[in-house]
């Protein structure tokens, strides 16, 4: 029998409406009873990580059907974006053969069938080809216990892995994996990281130890700035300062990378503040919360709320468009990807998908459809009315619809 999801619903522009009524529209069309409208998303391949099996799935942002599936081996940690958008890197645990490449490369055994613990200890990093709907490389880290972020430099020659055992943050060289560099933070678990826009200072926090290191490449100085317990997400706002998130206490810091100075302190506007982001092309930082289910917006320059959306469930991740035009949310639960107007501050899509998303990733196609001619989306061959996609159809061969 075949698996038949309804086909994605959109939400056609209308006036703001107030928070509740927002939330009433946003389940209306989750469950599909708002009628169609003009699809709201780009052409382009999402890589979002299925919370539950370990996979991430390439999806086509025209009908968010699956075109590739990907099993990382172990848990996926986190998902970011290499400059441009074209290719992605997976944090994830696995368990590796026994020769294996980059930077902890033959250095001791792979763990034995069955060890759940040590295998879990297992670091990667997988590399995505987005445009090409393939893996591209895989680094192996070693013993490293979980990878809590990765993220890119600017320029693209480097990545950066926050690692659990024994604190550590990594350099990577971006196309070999090879370790360039290495600070020990602390004892306990980095949880998330950034760089500045000059790819200089390094910005790691440290949930159990309450604290901000900040890094500097050129000195190779790392420095401590106390914070508190429930420190999270960082992120730099366009005006080059550290943005930090307190999950606990619903707050959010700003630090001056040069200086250590804390500069400001504020309510995060929401609860439970998951993820920060800045927005491309603007002066501005959004916080995604988990608990009140929103998006709060920060200008950078006045350091003060000036917005927010109201979104459906307890989300998990937030990405932007390269062009800092939309923004895309994912909700495991029920299984959404959320398309928010960044402009327009409101949403303008919600789509069911095929897995449980968390971490994501996001290339537009400028030029339509991605991939190389062989592997373009194809026509699926079951005639299948528009609003619908069997389950032969959802892995390599995709029919979006007339």
């Amino acid at each position: 029998m075949s698996f038949r999801p309804p086909r994605p619903q959109s939400v056609a522009d209308r006036p703001p409406l107030a928070p509740v009524l927002a939330l009433a529209v946003v389940a209306l069309l989750v469950i599909g009873v708002l009628p169609a409208a003009l699809h709201a998303q780009e052409s382009g391949v999402v890589a979002a990580a299925d919370v539950t099996s370990g996979d991430v799935s390439l999806l086509d942002t025209t009908c968010w059907g699956v075109a590739a599936r990907m099993s990382m081996g172990g848990q996926v940690h986190q998902l970011s974006p290499a400059p441009g958008g074209s290719r992605a890197y997976v944090a994830h645990s696995v368990r590796p053969p026994a020769t294996t490449s980059g930077p902890e490369a033959g250095r001791g055994p792979a763990p034995p069938p069955g060890d759940g613990e040590r295998a879990a200890e297992v670091g990667a990093v997988t590399v995505l080809d987005l445009a090409g709907r393939r893996t591209a490389g895989r680094f192996y880290l070693g013993r490293t216990g979980a990878i809590t972020d990765v993220w890119s430099g600017h320029e693209g020659s480097r990545i950066w892995v926050a690692a659990e055992r024994n604190g550590r943050v990594l350099t990577l060289e971006a196309a070999t994996g090879e370790l360039l560099m290495q600070w020990t933070i602390g004892e306990s678990s980095p949880q998330s990281g950034a760089v500045s826009r000059d790819d200089r200072y390094l910005f790691v926090t440290n949930r159990e130890a309450g604290t901000l290191t900040v890094i500097d490449r050129v000195t190779v100085a790392a420095n401590t700035v106390p914070l508190d317990r429930g420190v999270g997400s960082v992120a730099v706002g366009p005006e080059g300062a550290a943005w930090v998130a307190d999950r606990d206490g619903d707050r959010l810091w700003i630090v001056d990378g040069r200086t250590e100075e804390i500069l400001g302190e504020m309510p995060s506007g929401g609860s439970v503040p998951v993820q920060l982001q800045r927005r491309p092309g603007a002066g501005e930082v959004w916080a995604l919360h988990a608990g009140s289910g929103d998006l709060q917006i920060f200008d950078a320059g006045r350091r003060e709320r000036v917005g927010g959306v109201e979104l459906p469930g307890r989300p998990r991740a937030l990405r932007f468009s390269p062009d800092g035009r939309r923004a895309l949310v994912t909700v495991p639960d029920p299984g959404l990807v959320v398309t928010v107007d960044a402009a327009r501050r409101r949403v303008v899509d919600a789509a069911r998908v095929p897995l449980k998303p968390g971490a994501l990733g996001w290339f537009s196609c400028p030029e339509g459809r991605c991939g190389s001619p062989a592997a373009r989306w194809r026509k699926g061959g079951t005639g299948l009315p528009g609003e619908h996609w069997s389950k032969a159809e959802l892995v390599g061969d995709l029919w979006c619809g007339g």
